[in-house]
């Protein structure tokens, strides 16, 4: 009762980027983006050729997509 009656403090000012360091963050420290990037990109990389660089390029498309996602 006391928070429904009690008046809301002043906001404070944001500052820019604070919401996307704390978005950052908080994918960082998330244990399940870890566990899907090693059981699934090994599954892409091509043996054929260079795999570190099939493994960077899959892991840029990865980001590009999670970029993608998180920016609409």
């Amino acid at each position: 009762m006391q928070s429904l009656l009690r008046r809301p403090a002043a906001e404070s000012p944001v500052r820019k980027g604070r919401g996307f360091a704390v978005g950052v963050l908080t994918s960082l420290g998330n244990p399940e983006a870890g566990v899907v990037a090693v059981s699934l990109v090994p599954q892409f990389v091509t043996a054929d050729g260079p795999v570190l660089l099939s493994a960077i390029g899959l892991g840029l498309v990865w980001a590009g997509v999670s970029g993608a996602w998180f920016s609409i």
